[in-house]
C-alpha cells in the first residue's frame, strides 16, 4: 500500500487536475462488498463519495493473488473496465483474470 500511496501522491502533484486516490482493497471490500456496507472510522470517504464508473483502477498487490486485491478486482469490474495490476510477476491469479476479462470483451467487439 504504501507503493500506491506514493505513486498516487507523485502523481497528483504530476496532474493537479486529476482526481487521484490510494486506497486499501480491504476498506473497498468493506465499502461496496458487502449488502450492508461496514463503517471504516477515520476513512472519509463512503459509498456516496466514490464514483467508479469508467474510472481508471490500478491494483498494487506483491503475489497478484491474496483475497482482498482479488476481490477487488472482481468487485470493480461492473463499475470499469480499466482495471491494470501491478504485481511481483507477470503470471498471477489476478493477472489471469484481468486477461481472460479482456478477451471476453475484445471477442465481444468482433
Amino acid at each position: 500500500l504504501w507503493l500506491a500511496e506514493q505513486f498516487a501522491s507523485d502523481l497528483q502533484k504530476a496532474f493537479p487536475n486529476l482526481r487521484i486516490k490510494a486506497v486499501s482493497s480491504n476498506k473497498l471490500l468493506g465499502l461496496y462488498g458487502q449488502e450492508i456496507a461496514v463503517p471504516a472510522f477515520g476513512f472519509p470517504d463512503d459509498p456516496a463519495t466514490h464514483h467508479l464508473h469508467d474510472a481508471i483502477v490500478i491494483i498494487v498487490s506483491h503475489s497478484g493473488g491474496t483475497f482482498a486485491p482479488f476481490s477487488c478486482s472482481n468487485l470493480l469490474q461492473s463499475q470499469t473496465k480499466n482495471i491494470f495490476v501491478v504485481t511481483s510477476e507477470w503470471d498471477t491469479q489476478i493477472g489471469k483474470q484481468l486477461r481472460a476479462m479482456d478477451a471476453l470483451e475484445n471477442e465481444k467487439e468482433v
